[in-house]
């Protein structure tokens, strides 16, 4: 918007013959640095510093850095996918496993009372992340479900796609 109103206010400058050559070199050479100065004001929410601590869709909350050196076990799931539906109790009972939490995450983005209730239906009972983390591990959101990453010291070691049994997901981590 603003540029379009300097280059908007350079025009009228040329065209009305009022000003010099020199005055509209200027002029645009001040637009430019303006445009610069706002360009570097933009917040890039990418290099912003990560939070540790991510909401779960039961109102409670939990901080990434107190999960030690347990295995999290990321997988994106959501009501109308299949696969998903069969590899629910399978990821409630690994859950259940000493050294390893699954966190899931609703590839539709439903929030609140919404995400509650599908929660609900689909018979999930491992903690279900507010929102999308992708961030926090700096993955990319998956374009096939269920997708299940396995996540350690804050790195994602392996993808995993399709359902996954629990012995699956297990033979899959170092021991």
């Amino acid at each position: 918007m603003i540029a379009r109103q300097i280059t908007l206010g350079l025009f009228q400058v040329i065209a009305s013959g009022v000003s010099t050559i020199r005055q509209v070199i200027f002029k645009a050479l001040i637009a430019g640095a303006l445009l610069a100065l706002l360009a570097g004001c933009s917040e890039d929410k990418g290099d912003a510093p990560l939070t540790t601590v991510v909401k779960l869709a039961d109102g409670g909350e939990i901080n990434l850095d107190h999960l030690g050196g347990q295995w999290i076990i990321l997988n994106f799931w959501a009501e109308w996918c299949g696969p998903c539906k069969v590899e629910i109790p399978e990821l409630n009972e690994l859950n259940r496993h000493p050294g390893v939490i699954v966190l899931g995450v609703d590839y539709d983005g439903h929030n609140g009372e919404a995400l509650t209730k599908t929660i609900d239906k689909m018979g999930i009972n491992f903690p279900v992340l507010q929102g999308e983390p992708t961030r926090h591990w700096k993955v990319e959101i998956p374009k096939v479900l269920p997708t299940t990453l396995l996540i350690h010291d804050g790195k994602v070691q392996r993808e995993m796609i399709g359902a996954q049994t629990k012995n699956a997901i297990l033979s899959a981590i170092p021991q």
